[in-house]
């Protein structure tokens, strides 16, 4: 299913009809019409907007059903951080005198893994 299906297939789950969608998003009238005829892809420039709109993820909308954007390695990472995250709060509860420490671990333990990620 491709992108425009999705969103088309999320609208009609949602039980909006084209115009609602449209005000939903504060687009003229008659621009869903034109990306179904395939007039026009700026559907692509509103992804974020029609993600939020039909409670949906960008990933959901772009990647295909057998494709969630996360890789397996990734999905083992993200529990590792929830897991740990859940620690912390838990710590912090237990010790708030230790909240900012903590947070401002965190902070710096993110932007680490952000500048690994992107080499």
């Amino acid at each position: 299913m491709g992108v425009l299906d999705k969103i088309t297939y999320m609208i009609n789950k949602r039980g909006l009809t084209d115009t609602q969608f449209q005000e939903l998003l504060g687009l003229g009238f008659g621009t869903v019409s034109s990306w179904r005829s395939g007039k026009t892809k700026s559907y692509m420039r509103y992804l974020s907007n029609i993600a939020e709109v039909l409670n949906v993820t960008e990933e959901y909308l772009l990647y295909d059903d057998s494709r969630t954007g996360v890789t397996e390695a990734e999905k083992k990472e993200l529990a590792g951080l929830e897991r740990l995250t859940q620690a912390l709060n838990e710590t912090i509860i237990e010790n708030p005198d230790l909240e900012e420490v903590l947070l401002d671990y965190m902070d710096s333990s993110l932007k680490t893994f952000k500048k690994l990620k992107d080499i």
